[in-house]
């Protein structure tokens, strides 16, 4: 096994241990130099970059970047994006419906 497939693998362990199944860029970079002490800090961050370029060329379904800087196992499709790490978003439609000059 690669080094990048090793540090692909502890992504995904890790993903999976957190109780949302997402983290933030840093906190998962963190966490894998913990998981894999023996990989170098740079090596494990151009891992980080070819897991991300991978997602987005579709070549990996089971992680998504749902929102910059924020990594997340795809477990259970039906938890909302909008909850992810603590995040809150809320959709206030027609605000600003009768402020605009006419």
């Amino acid at each position: 096994m690669t080094r990048r497939e090793r540090v692909f693998e502890a992504v995904r362990e890790t993903l999976r241990k957190e109780p949302t199944g997402a983290l933030r860029y840093s906190d998962l970079l963190r966490k894998v130099k913990e998981a894999c002490p023996d990989i170098k800090e740079n090596t494990i961050v151009g891992a980080l970059h070819a897991l991300r370029e991978r997602i987005k060329s579709g070549h990996i379904k089971d992680i998504e970047i749902p929102s910059k800087g924020i990594f997340r196992l795809m477990q259970d499709k039906e938890e909302p994006i909008s909850t992810i790490c603590g995040l809150s978003y809320l959709r206030i439609e027609g605000m600003y419906q009768g402020c605009a000059p006419r």
